[in-house]
């Protein structure tokens, strides 16, 4: 009779214990990611400073495809080298088949950090081969891998422009847009993404 009682209680114990020690790690994590935002000035000024670089033509968007055989880490170091190369991940996403030998294809739409004159092509072609040299040593597939790196236009951008010629052209003061920048960039990363399956 109490081994009937016991063992389950115990396993709902243990279980319940580290649901309230995994929920204290999430909310540290939470914490700390909400100060560091604060402390980089806020969303407010993340959109602030995004609609800015758009005004500039200094906001520069990718598309990041990699087509590489499957091995362990291979996505973690894709990643890691991205955000060394200071690209802001919008969406990302994965396919690849089961079984061995199985070529991984990612397809990554981020924003680039570095300000540079996203009309001057030359400029933006040289830091694209430079993204694209750092992912093909992450990857480190010289004869199978395929990494494209492209400039993608998202459509917010004409949005925000315009909103910024309408807004300049009338006396009043300026006001924040009506729409987050942020996440109508990666509404639309989405659709894209959903688009090409």
């Amino acid at each position: 009779l109490l081994s009937t009682i016991v063992p389950p209680w115990l396993l709902r114990y243990t279980i319940n214990r580290y649901n309230r020690i995994s929920e204290n790690v999430v909310l540290e994590y939470a914490q700390e990611e909400i100060k560091r935002i604060e402390g980089e000035g806020g969303a407010i000024d993340h959109e602030a400073s995004l609609q800015a670089d758009i005004a500039t033509h200094t906001a520069l968007f990718l598309c990041v495809q990699t087509q590489s055989k499957s091995k362990w880490g291979l996505f973690d170091s894709i990643m890691k080298s991205l955000k060394e190369c200071g690209l802001q991940t919008i969406d990302v996403r994965s396919w690849h088949p089961r079984g061995a030998d199985t070529m991984m294809v990612n397809e990554i739409y981020a924003r680039d950090t570095h300000k540079i004159d996203a009309n001057d092509s030359a400029e933006v072609q040289k830091r694209l081969d430079d993204i694209k040299l750092k992912l093909e040593s992450a990857i480190s597939q010289p004869d199978s891998a395929e990494v494209v790196v492209q400039k993608w236009y998202p459509g917010i951008v004409e949005e925000v422009e315009e909103y910024i010629e309408k807004d300049d052209s009338s006396a009043k003061t300026k006001q924040p847009p009506k729409f987050s920048i942020a996440s109508r960039l990666f509404a639309e990363a989405d659709a894209k993404l959903e688009e090409d399956l």
